[in-house]
């Protein structure tokens, strides 16, 4: 967890070095950890770094990082151009509650600030894994079944979209909602279906 990345940084940090641990898992990469990694932003000069590169990530926790456009391995380092953007990025699947949740650790930072960086955080993949809920939703549905009916199955997403996020559903979206329940997951397809299907597609 975030804590224990923490106990290895303070070995490198005073009380004035600004940091921000967070650890998260994701579904495609990292598979060696079950999708489990960490982001740290850290004001460190670079021999800091390359310090705790040298005693900490090579030495104890092993990790071998990655060659790549003729440098040598590297681990997962960046220069922070933009650091509000920065700490908006590695807050984005977090939920703050107080400085003492495994999973966030930071120090300098107010927890005002990174709330309000969170707020600004956007999640990309949150549409999509919202899509996917919609998806599953349509599935158990009285709207999956035959004969084919748009409307009804534009409600239900609709409904669902509205109980379940704060974004505002475009109609953009609810189409290809539509379309992607239609052409990837209803299984009642008849020949007579598909002249339905291609007209709602062509906005006929």
């Amino acid at each position: 967890m975030a804590e224990d990345v923490k106990k290895a940084i303070e070995q490198y940090t005073t009380s004035l070095t600004k940091y921000l641990i967070t650890a998260e898992r994701c579904k495609n990469s990292h598979k060696e950890t079950d999708g489990e990694h960490f982001h740290v932003v850290i004001d460190w000069e670079e021999k800091t770094y390359n310090k705790f590169k040298r005693d900490i990530i090579t030495k104890i926790w092993k990790l071998k990082g990655q060659a790549r456009d003729g440098i040598g391995r590297q681990y997962g380092k960046e220069k922070v151009e933009n650091e509000e953007d920065m700490i908006s990025y590695v807050l984005k699947d977090q939920v703050l509650l107080d400085n003492n949740i495994p999973n966030i650790c930071f120090q300098v930072y107010t927890l005002e600030y990174l709330i309000e960086r969170l707020n600004e955080s956007y999640k990309k993949e949150d549409k999509y894994t919202l899509m996917d809920e919609v998806m599953n939703h349509l599935k158990i549905m009285p709207c999956n079944c035959h004969p084919i009916d748009i409307w009804k199955i534009q409600l239900t997403i609709l409904e669902y979209w509205i109980k379940n996020s704060n974004k505002t559903i475009t109609k953009s979206t609810l189409n290809h909602l539509t379309i992607r329940f239609l052409t990837q997951e209803y299984k009642y397809h008849q020949e007579n279906d598909y002249e339905k299907i291609l007209l709602f597609i062509l906005g006929k």
